[in-house]
């Protein structure tokens, strides 16, 4: 690389250069580092420099040349606000630590863009051909578009909650990580890298998850199964939070049920059935059968005090269960049963009914006193 290094020499204009600058056909570097210059007409410099180099200047306007093609334009630390590129042709662009607010990119080849550390909100590709962007540390709140021929997309350190754009099947390295999303569009076929830590996402759709993929970090997201969502995956580098004890109880389907043991003073004692199997039925009949067992053989005391209440009001469970009960509730003969027959009846049907249910946290509570049971149950599925 032959350079013309004007590095740190107070310059303030291109126009005070330009004799020196021509006269250096065989030079294609120019380093203008480090100066005062604030307006930069590219035109101006010869099109044997292919690499020009005005970072740390006082840019405020950029007028850019078409017509030639550059190996490196490196314009970073300037306080210039552009909002159009046209035309560009050129294998990196280096707009970092500037104070772009919104830029558009309209006919542009380019193979490397990095627009770090600015004060981004809008960007947007028009007819473009880049292979890789980095747009981190910077206030994008969406993705609207994206170039043609995009290898590497990285945009940690934004707001984006929004992408409503697709990716196309030649991204390979993907890093979206501390954002604001909760869902992403469907990932590249050939993706290899993928980045989505220190978001929002809730859940992950694991079903159409690229084969390709080597490395793949969702940890810092608000999800609370992860190993029943992830570690079934082949990914060489994976990383996934560790689910909390509490976090693997609610992705499981637990029920709880507590029995009345005395209704005069409203005492219940708390039963619980958890179900960690990915069987279609929620609880087995062994589980289930064992509460019924352990309810049985509820004190005698017990047993007495809820015979007198219960032969006041003998029906009073039909409001609660209505047509959802099932042949464990015999109406026809309900008035001949005694009170430890009844109640395990009444827990059957309750179980019964909570099988035929899918929501969240619902609690079924007796609408007469003498019903002898509570059952509560949190199911995620």
């Amino acid at each position: 690389m032959n350079m013309i290094n004007l590095n740190n020499q107070q310059i303030t204009s291109i126009y005070e250069i330009i004799d020196k600058i021509n006269n250096s056909e065989s030079n294609n570097s120019l380093n203008l580092n480090n100066n005062f210059i604030k307006k930069v007409e590219f035109e101006l410099i010869p099109s044997n420099y292919k690499n020009i180099l005005i970072n740390e200047n006082k840019i405020e306007e950029i007028i850019w040349n078409s017509k030639n093609n550059y190996d490196l334009i490196s314009l970073k630390n300037n306080n210039f606000i552009t909002n159009e590129i046209s035309g560009l042709i050129c294998k990196k662009l280096d707009l970092d630590d500037n104070s772009i607010f919104e830029i558009q990119f309209i006919n542009c080849v380019i193979d490397e863009l990095t627009i770090q550390n600015n004060n981004l909100k809008i960007i947007n590709f028009l007819n473009c051909k880049i292979k890789s962007i980095n747009l981190s540390l910077n206030n994008i709140e969406e993705i609207n578009t994206l170039p043609n021929e995009l290898n590497s997309l990285i945009c940690f350190g934004n707001k984006i909650k929004f992408i409503l754009t697709n990716f196309d099947n030649t991204i390979t390295y993907l890093d979206l990580s501390d954002n604001k999303l909760e869902s992403i569009p469907p990932l590249p076929e050939n993706l290899i890298y993928l980045d989505l830590s220190k978001n929002k996402f809730k859940n992950f759709n694991t079903n159409n998850f690229p084969k390709t993929i080597d490395h793949f970090d969702i940890t810092e997201n608000d999800i609370i199964n992860n190993k029943k969502l992830f570690s079934n995956l082949n990914s060489s580098n994976l990383y996934y939070d560790t689910d909390s004890e509490e976090d693997e109880d609610s992705s499981s389907s637990d029920l709880s049920i507590k029995l009345n043991q005395n209704l005069a003073f409203n005492k219940f004692k708390e039963y619980k059935i958890e179900d960690l199997s990915d069987d279609d039925d929620f609880f087995n009949d062994e589980d289930i059968s064992n509460v019924i067992k352990e309810f049985k053989n509820l004190s005698s005391d017990s047993s007495n005090s809820s015979n007198s209440s219960n032969s006041s009001n003998s029906s009073g469970f039909e409001p609660l269960f209505g047509n959802l009960t099932t042949d464990h509730l015999k109406k026809n003969s309900e008035e001949n049963l005694d009170s430890e027959t009844r109640r395990e009846q009444m827990l059957q049907s309750a179980i019964e009914r909570f099988k035929k249910f899918s929501n969240n946290n619902e609690i079924i509570t007796p609408i007469y006193n003498t019903v002898p049971i509570k059952l509560q149950w949190n199911l995620t599925l």
